[in-house]
């Protein structure tokens, strides 16, 4: 892989830092926590109108120029940044329909999330199915030419914004893989009903209820039985992609971290020239480093058709405890400082510990990645 950027990745990197320090500050994100808002309206539109809520669809939906690398780039950012979490929620749902959504529905759906029309989220996770969807227990009936779901979802993120839910459930009574299939649920739907749930990362996350809500049979997503497959290709490129976006939390962090040191001052010198806190800097640029060249090296090889089960559970499982682990040091070399709220350094922190649960944890991943090298 040739980590040098392209014109176009270039170009999306540098916009999407000046937009953010425009934007996206600090102050704005706090503001956004107290008010319990996933995104306002008008940011979003704006983020449409640069053509990033496209990014994830390519080819004769979107231009031929960009794709699953430029999507990382903006994500490197979106990290840095710490973009609300409904935009990523909402390309995970773009991706899953691109990924397996049948043409007319990529033709109508596709151009409505690319616009700021629509936004989508996934509901997909259960309390016995976290991540084996063989034990997936949401049910959908088919009765005179149209579904009845019932069932419960768990950690299903940002249903405040979003006007639809991909549902995963078994059409049929038994375990096959076939007996699954997505659903495109209007959030309106009679029988559909959300609880919050509170999270460590302050982040949007609800359980779903659906009790006998009525589908279509046409707003199935792909075709019956299909969304194993489905998910799995989508839970990949969202995994790779959020390692990246990781990747930029945990730069901040140790820019951040290094700005700090080099000012503070103790025992009449700045205390970033003391070795043993030179030696906590060099463990996290190494940490950080090794996570940059994994994480993006995952997303080539999606982009690239090539095999990447090892490389995606090697990227998820370092980049998890590097995001993690940056975030403790920064707070232990701020000192004091660190760990007040007023300070923008709780943030970061905050959402390494949301991201590093999702998609899974770096244990699960460790697992994965030794059971791909036969261990």
């Amino acid at each position: 892989m040739d980590f040098n950027f392209t014109a176009p990745q270039k170009m999306i990197k540098n916009s999407a830092r000046k937009f953010f320090s425009n934007e996206l500050t600090k102050d704005y994100l706090r503001e956004l926590q107290e008010n319990n808002v996933e995104v306002e309206e008008e940011f979003w539109q704006k983020i449409a109108e640069l053509g990033w809520l496209g990014l994830a669809i390519s080819q004769e939906y979107q231009r031929d120029d960009v794709g699953l690398m430029e999507l990382a780039v903006l994500y490197e950012e979106c990290g840095r940044a710490l973009m609300p979490t409904v935009f990523y929620s909402n390309m995970a749902a773009a991706l899953c329909i691109f990924n397996g959504g049948r043409t007319d529905q990529k033709a109508e759906l596709l151009a409505a999330i690319s616009e700021g029309k629509m936004k989508i989220t996934l509901a997909i996770t259960e309390p016995q199915a976290i991540h084996d969807l063989n034990y997936l227990k949401t049910n959908a009936r088919l009765i005179n030419g149209k579904y009845y779901i019932c069932g419960q979802k768990l950690f299903v993120q940002n249903t405040v914004s979003a006007d639809y839910l991909i549902v995963a459930a078994r059409t049929e009574d038994n375990a096959s893989d076939s007996a699954i299939t997505l659903f495109l649920i209007d959030k309106s739907s009679k029988g559909l009903t959300f609880e919050a749930l509170k999270t460590f990362g302050l982040d949007s996350q609800s359980e779903v209820i659906l009790d006998n809500v009525e589908v279509p049979a046409e707003r199935i997503i792909g075709e019956i039985g299909s969304a194993k497959q489905i998910i799995k290709q989508t839970t990949d490129q969202t995994t790779a992609l959020q390692c990246v976006e990781m990747v930029g939390g945990a730069q901040e962090i140790i820019e951040m971290t290094a700005s700090y040191v080099a000012e503070r001052v103790q025992f009449k010198h700045p205390i970033g020239s003391f070795q043993a806190v030179q030696h906590h800097m060099a463990n996290m640029a190494m940490d950080i480093e090794g996570a940059y060249y994994a994480a993006y090296n995952a997303v080539w090889r999606l982009s690239e058709g090539k095999s990447c089960a090892r490389e995606i559970a090697l990227a998820k499982a370092w980049t998890g405890n590097a995001y993690k682990d940056t975030a403790i040091m920064a707070h232990q070399l701020h000192g004091g400082m660190g760990y007040t709220l007023e300070y923008d350094l709780h943030l970061y922190s905050n959402r390494a510990k949301t991201t590093g649960i999702w998609q899974g944890t770096s244990d699960y991943h460790y697992q994965k990645l030794a059971d791909e090298l036969g261990m």
